[in-house]
């Protein structure tokens, strides 16, 4: 499966679940599109760190 492919579906599914908790626990939206968001840029990058690469590692944080 492309990597890309499921970093969008991460990032969209990320972003739904947070936007369903917003309307079940009467959040504020504001503050749920914000967490959602920041939660979804996070995934993003975990994803594009550790599932780009072919050798199929996972996340690497940064050095230095």
């Amino acid at each position: 499966m492309n990597s890309r492919f499921l970093g969008v579906v991460l990032v969209l599914g990320t972003m739904l679940i947070f936007l369903a908790e917003a309307m079940v626990f009467h959040y504020d939206l504001a503050v749920a599109v914000g967490s959602a968001g920041a939660v979804a840029l996070v995934a993003a990058e975990v994803v594009r760190r550790g599932l780009g690469r072919g050798d199929g590692g996972g996340f690497v944080p940064p050095t230095g």
